[in-house]
């Protein structure tokens, strides 16, 4: 045969495929399989057929012939490789003698039991042995062995979904386990319920996950489908997941429209269905069992995943053997160190393992091994020669040595009678990578001589003490090599040249260790650029060179001088390209603008005359323009310095005062509440604009701004009160609100009370909310109000409930009788009112009644007389929270002036002028009373120190001032107590 064509033999309006034509040459009976020492053998035949081996007598296939077997002579099978053998049949009259036996070289050979075949029974021979020393005749009919077919994960074994001819269907394309979730397997057909398909893993499998993944924009998606496990292809199957998507049976659309199935975050486009959670549970093969028709639908898969994709490993090699030799992924199997490409390695996945390569006997005869390997952990694997000596019959392994390098040969023995069977390979804690086991012939038979390898691996090189640690890495690496190369009797001249070469360029190119002070005086003088005198950018690339020195520093065991250099070379090139930033002088003009809108005579001559000193000495640099931004940062400092030391007058804290409570009190209210509010919030922002232009005023006096901040906090507590106050008014009606639990009102005229009940509890505590919304809501309130109507049959429940409102109040009047005396459940109604008003204010008065008690104790901390009586007073009278939370924070307010006050005058006695300062920064800086009172504490200790002060001239004007301090603070005081308890009065009057 020289071709083959492939011609359709109708008409068709459909494309067909051709996925691939395989040509198996049929081989016809011979003597190519046979295997024995019967001198005269024409008439037996042999044929492999698939996976079937046969051995017969030509023409008697189904008769017995009796064979003379000579002494320990042989008939039998060669399988011309290693097979894993499924099943043996073998017809002859076995005797004591006469014995069935299966062998992996030819050389060492077992009993075989057909019935009771061995774990491990990967075999080349197969053959009846004559075990004694005479020819004995043995009848004969035939002898037929069965190999394993080669393993195929996640094969398609069987299934019974239709095909249709013009659907495509793919079904043995092998995509549904191909790893490649972006491939498909077809099965172009109409599913119906009880159709299946059965794949086969290829070996049991611990199952712990399975997932099938489909495409979401087909239409042909996976719908009513079980998934089933078994151990055998005809046992019994288990459902470890089901795809019962409600509705999919009549869905035509996509999946990603149909909404079925789960998101997989790793593969986009793609839907799921499975089971991750799967149990104690071992499977060989899948089904996807159909329970429902499907629509005129297909069905497709993208992939069938199982333990979340993990390698799972067939080992269906029967030329290797060995215990954790699997490899780590399916790239990496243990054939390929056979197969001549240097572009693929065998590569284990388990530490601590072995693997047995079984070889054929005449393959190594006259040669040596060499062994090509990847990666530095080849010193860990140990290779063994497994040797048949003919001469003894016996078998024996013979230690070769490890794989030095990356290319490591070794001499095989070639003594008479010895045969080579097999090579093993062992590894500890690092695994090795294989790439090739060759055999070669050696050219020319040179004797091994270790000698210089030998000295240069025993000899400490000069200056070892001062190389980098790299450097006595790769030696002492290497050395340890050269000493396993030295250890071993077997390795080749070719072994020990290179082992040497690799020792003297580890000693050649060794580095010197380099002296880090350099760098570290680097790094001790560093810039830094806190005041930000460059430019991010160039700081940055200056830092980043900066940095790397950091880093060597930590690891100076492998600083070399070439790195030392190059390190330092970067540093000096960012520091020289450095940019000056323009920042601090941009501040600096920002600094005196902002000192040009201070207003003098809201400081003390004093501290306001240096500031101005030290911003005429800024705005002499900036209209020089010949200092350096350093120098600006330098200025900024002192800038900042004395503004916070500047020293407010009395018209100073109070214009600041003025300008706190706006920005605390009077903007807040403005910014939250002026556009539902505008008739609160109008008012007051045309206030603030009107007062503000009082206050700019040079000319303008203490007293004007005492009076200012009167008016700014009365119009900014007028319009808080008044917007609490209705939305107080709409609390109110929700506070007691009836229920219908007894079921005393009509359904229907209480379901109208209970919505706008729950409208108006969603609204009350929202900032947008508007007065001419609370208006609505109040209106529709009382209308639902007057509205509900009563169940007159419920009397007695009504009755009931209003006793057990009576039980909360402490006078219970005569409610008891009243209620007893009623005749109408709206009657009841009215009594249960009555009682609940009667309980809302016993509540009160005991809230009241604790609120008292807290700012009686709080006021006792008040020294004033005058203020304390004032506020006592106004305590006596106030009932409710609102009352209480104001008076609470004025009578803070009022412990924390005299704290300032006594302050003040305790600053007056210190002579240290710079604690002076000190104490004034910590008293701006003070937040609350315990701030207060613990600053007041340190500065009375400090005057309490006994300190020796020269007299002054200066010394009686000095009292002058002390006295008018006191006084002016004292007269402060008053004025604030006075606002404080006008504006509490003003709004219990509006209350």
């Amino acid at each position: 045969m020289t071709g083959i064509r492939i011609i359709s033999n109708r008409n068709t309006t459909t494309w067909w495929k051709l996925k691939s034509v395989d040509i198996t040459d049929r081989e016809t009976p011979s003597s190519k399989y046979l295997h024995t020492t019967i001198q005269e053998n024409s008439h037996l035949l042999t044929l492999k057929d698939e996976d079937t081996f046969k051995l017969w007598t030509k023409d008697k296939e189904t008769e017995t012939t009796n064979y003379e077997i000579p002494a320990n002579g042989y008939l039998g099978i060669d399988l011309k490789d290693l097979y894993k053998i499924k099943s043996v049949e073998a017809s002859f009259t076995e005797t004591e003698n006469i014995k069935l036996k299966a062998s992996i070289s030819g050389y060492t050979w077992i009993d075989l039991d057909p019935s009771n075949l061995p774990e491990k029974r990967n075999f080349r021979y197969i053959m009846l042995q004559n075990t004694s020393e005479q020819p004995i005749s043995v009848p004969f009919n035939k002898l037929t062995v069965i190999t394993e077919p080669k393993a195929i994960f996640g094969r398609l074994v069987t299934s019974n979904i239709p095909t249709n001819s013009s659907w495509g269907d793919t079904r043995y394309n092998g995509n549904a386990f191909d790893t490649d979730l972006r491939s498909q397997t077809k099965f172009g057909g109409n599913p119906s319920a009880n159709n299946y398909a059965i794949y086969d893993l290829g070996t049991e499998v611990d199952l712990h996950s399975l997932r099938i993944y489909t495409s979401d924009n087909t239409v042909d998606f996976p719908r009513n489908i079980d998934v089933q496990i078994s151990n055998a292809q005809d046992g019994e199957y288990e459902t470890v997941f089901s795809i019962n998507d409600a509705g999919s049976e009549t869905f035509n659309g996509t999946l990603q429209a149909s909404g079925y199935g789960q998101v997989d975050s790793n593969y986009p486009n793609i839907k799921y269905w499975g089971n991750d959670n799967i149990a104690n549970k071992k499977a060989r093969y899948i089904k996807l069992l159909i329970k429902n028709n499907y629509p005129t639908r297909a069905l497709i898969i993208n992939e069938i995943v199982v333990n979340r994709g993990e390698y799972i490993s067939l080992e269906t090699d029967p030329r290797f053997d060995g215990e954790n030799f699997v490899e780590i992924d399916a790239k990496s199997r243990p054939e390929n160190m056979l197969d001549n490409n240097f572009d693929t390695s065998y590569k284990p996945a388990k530490s601590n393992g072995n693997v047995t390569l079984n070889v054929d006997p005449e393959e190594f005869v006259g040669k040596n091994l060499r062994v090509i390997s990847e990666g530095e952990s080849g010193i860990n694997t140990t290779i063994k020669a497994i040797v048949y000596d003919t001469t003894t019959s016996t078998q024996k392994e013979v230690s070769l040595g490890v794989l030095s390098n990356s290319v490591t040969s070794f001499n095989l023995p070639k003594e008479e009678g010895m045969k080579i069977v097999g090579f093993n390979f062992s590894w500890t804690d690092k695994k090795p990578i294989i790439t090739e086991v060759l055999g070669y012939v050696e050219k020319n038979n040179v004797q091994v001589n270790k000698e210089e390898l030998r000295v240069l691996s025993s000899t400490v090189p000069t200056g070892f003490e001062n190389w980098i640690q790299l450097s006595k890495d790769k030696f002492n690496k290497e050395k340890a090599t050269a000493d396993s190369v030295l250890d071993s009797a077997s390795v080749t001249q070719e072994t020990v040249d290179n082992a040497k070469r690799a020792l003297q360029r580890a000693i050649n190119e060794a580095q010197v260790k380099a002296d880090k002070r350099e760098l570290e005086e680097i790094v001790s003088s560093a810039l830094n650029n806190e005041d930000k005198s460059y430019t991010d950018s160039s700081f940055f690339e200056y830092n980043k060179a900066l940095g790397a020195i950091k880093h060597e520093l930590t690891q100076t065991e492998n600083l070399t001088q070439n790195k030392l250099d190059e390190l330092k070379r970067n540093v000096e090139n960012a520091r020289s390209a450095l940019e000056y930033s323009k920042l601090n002088q941009q501040i600096a003009e920002l600094n005196v603008a902002k000192f040009e809108k201070l207003i003098k005579n809201n400081y003390t001559e004093q501290s306001y005359l240096t500031l101005q000193q030290k911003v005429n000495e800024i705005k002499q640099k900036l209209s020089d323009n010949s200092i350096s931004p350093t120098q600006y940062a330098d200025l900024n400092k002192e800038f900042n310095k004395l503004f916070d030391q500047l020293e407010k007058t009395e018209l100073g804290a109070l214009i600041n005062e003025y300008n706190s409570f706006k920005e605390t009190k009077s903007y807040p209210f403005i910014d939250n509440y002026g556009f539902n509010w505008n008739n609160l919030s109008q008012p007051l922002s045309e206030k603030i604009l009107e007062l503000d232009k009082i206050i700019e005023a040079e000319n303008v006096t203490e007293v004007q701004v005492r009076t200012i901040l009167n008016q700014l906090q009365e119009t900014t507590f007028k319009a808080i009160s008044d917007r609490d106050e209705k939305i107080n008014s709409l609390k109110t009606l929700v506070e007691n609100t009836r229920d219908n639990e007894d079921k005393l009102f009509t359904e229907e005229t209480f379901e109208v009370y209970a919505s706008i009940v729950n409208e108006i509890k969603s609204v009350i505590n929202l900032d947008d909310v508007s007065p001419e919304q609370i208006d609505l809501l109040t209106s529709k309130f009382n209308e639902a109000k007057e509205g509900l109507k009563f169940d007159e049959t419920k009397l007695n429940e009504a009755k009931r409930k209003a006793k057990n409102s009576l039980n909360s109040l402490d006078d219970k009047k005569d409610f008891a009788e009243k209620i007893e005396n009623a005749t109408t459940v709206a009657d009841v109604s009215n009594i249960i009112d009555l009682i609940q008003n009667e309980i809302i204010k016993q509540e009160a008065s005991r809230k009241i009644e604790n609120f008292k008690n807290k700012l009686n104790n709080l006021v006792s901390r008040v020294k004033n007389s005058e203020a304390k009586n004032v506020l006592s007073n106004l305590i006596a009278s106030i009932d409710n929270e609102k009352d209480y939370e104001d008076l609470n924070e004025r009578i803070l307010n009022e412990i924390k002036n005299e704290l300032v006050q006594e302050i003040e005058k305790e600053l007056l006695k210190v002579k240290n002028e710079r604690k002076v300062s000190l104490f004034k920064k910590n008293l701006k800086d003070a937040n609350s009373i315990s701030d207060l009172e613990f600053l007041l504490e340190k500065i009375k200790q400090e005057n309490a120190k006994p300190i020796e002060t020269p007299k002054n001239k200066n010394n009686d004007n000095k009292k002058v001032s002390k006295l008018g301090l006191i006084m002016g603070a004292s007269i402060s005081s008053i004025l604030i107590i006075s606002g404080i308890v006008y504006t509490f009065i003003f709004k219990r009057n509006k209350k």
